[in-house]
């Protein structure tokens, strides 16, 4: 029994779907099986240990030398430590392995100038025998060539769950000599994993379950007593059942860890799940974009919300709230803040102002500029978006469109190439205030704002 939670299931060779469906979903530090870190590392890195002859009787190991093994060397020629002459033998005996996986045997040998043969035969657990090489030294299962000086002998092999390794070197021909042996392994795997600690018991409607305080631990065998924690590299797989973020009540949630090919999974009962009331709303941030043309609406991207609820907690939304734009629509260029109020329901935040923003003019824009007289004389400039001036000219209360500031072209109608066609406008005067109309499709329509300085432009 776990302490709150019920032990479920300790698998060996799954891994968990990483696209679980009915409510699952995973949490962990990587949010994968990680295997390049801590633990994981440890296990799946190659290694490797090198035995050097020191006599007729024994080698000093080096490099990673499994923890816990021993190794022996005997030789049956006995004037010359690592020699093997005609019908004579030399073994390396290795036992206390722990269950290794061994990928390599590199043996540093040499020959007499131009004789020496023999075989190379390897034993793992006491029966799996396999002969690596016979013949000539200067043959493709040795070195290819005699050799007076100590070359490299290498071969793959792979032996899985190895405690016990012997290598056993004959010779049927002269001498050979060893002078070192070397092993490129992995070590051991894991037996299996576990669940433990207390996760979190009491939430609010919405939360999500939180795997905080559970930790994992891998045992290298059923009677281990000092496991490695390896929660970093794990992955957590929590199943949800119906209604835990809607309804409140009690719920019994799953959770699963994989790791290196190991599973574990521990149910915890009473989970309680207790309702909540919004209280009240925040925007905080600021809009991503605040570069917009007159007509543009609002860009909302770059604002958050964040609700406060009943029981103390907050959440950030992500949906499920209105925004309202004092300004939808950026109608004015002279427009340099947003105003924003979010609301859910009857609950709404403050007014949240966001400042710097800028309204660069449409296409085309029109403005009235008084000179002395605001009807013969008076000056319209039509200009791009770039602020460049395309036409100006009253006659009366007409305005007709010329390309050039200085240019008269009566009550002609005039196309411009960057503006396209603008057609007749009139100013009329209301009153302290002036605006621009134009009649379109025999509706007449507003071309500016009233404006008491006629300088001005939407």
């Amino acid at each position: 029994m776990k302490k709150n939670g019920r032990l479920v299931a300790i698998a060996l060779g799954s891994v968990l779907c990483a696209s679980c469906v009915g409510g699952a979903f995973f949490v962990g530090a990587n949010q994968q099986i990680a295997l390049g870190v801590n633990a994981a590392s440890e296990r799946l890195v190659s290694k490797t240990v090198e035995y050097a002859v020191t006599d007729k009787t024994s080698v000093a190991s080096s490099g990673d030398t499994v923890d816990g093994s021993s190794a022996k060397f005997s030789q049956t020629y006995e004037n010359t430590a690592g020699q093997i002459t005609k019908n004579n033998s030399a073994t390396l005996s290795l036992s206390n392995l722990g269950g290794i996986r061994i990928t390599n045997i590199t043996l540093s040998m040499k020959s007499n100038k131009s004789a020496g043969a023999g075989t190379l035969t390897v034993t793992a657990n006491g029966t799996d025998k396999q002969q690596l090489a016979s013949g000539n030294f200067n043959s493709n299962q040795w070195h290819g060539s005699y050799s007076q000086s100590y070359v490299d002998i290498s071969k793959d092999v792979d032996f899985a769950d190895v405690d016990s390794f012997e290598i056993v070197i004959g010779a049927t021909v002269n001498s050979l000599f060893i002078e070192s042996f070397s092993l490129t392994y992995e070590p051991a795997g894991f037996d299996h994993i576990s669940i433990e600690g207390q996760p979190k018991t009491e939430y609010a409607l919405g939360d999500d379950f939180s795997t905080d305080g559970l930790f994992v631990l891998a045992y290298d065998s059923p009677d281990d007593e000092n496991p490695e924690d390896v929660t970093s590299d794990v992955q957590f797989n929590v199943t949800l059942p119906d209604g835990f973020k809607t309804v409140a009540g009690s719920y019994t949630v799953t959770v699963e860890a994989s790791y290196l090919g190991l599973s574990a999974s521990v149910v915890y009962d009473d989970i309680i799940v207790v309702d909540k009331e919004l209280v009240s709303l925040v925007i905080s941030g600021d809009l991503t974009k605040k570069n917009y043309t007159k007509g543009d609406a609002i860009e909302p991207d770059g604002l958050i919300i964040t609700a406060h609820y009943s029981d103390g907690s907050d959440a950030v939304l992500s949906s499920g709230y209105e925004l309202k734009f004092e300004h939808d629509i950026l109608d004015y260029t002279y427009i340099t803040e947003a105003k924003v109020v979010a609301s859910v329901g009857n609950i709404s935040s403050d007014v949240f102002i966001i400042t710097d923003i800028n309204v660069a003019p449409a296409s085309r824009y029109i403005k009235a500029a008084k000179n002395s007289d605001i009807y013969d004389g008076a000056k319209i400039i039509v200009a791009n978006s770039s602020g460049e001036a395309m036409a100006n000219y009253i006659s009366g209360n007409n305005i007709k469109v010329s390309t050039s500031s200085t240019e008269v072209r009566g009550d002609e109608l005039f196309i411009t190439s960057d503006l396209g066609d603008i057609g007749f406008v009139t100013l009329e005067q209301e009153g302290e205030y002036y605006y621009l109309t134009q009649f379109v499709d025999g509706e007449k329509i507003y071309l500016t704002p009233k404006v008491t300085n006629p300088t001005s432009h939407p």
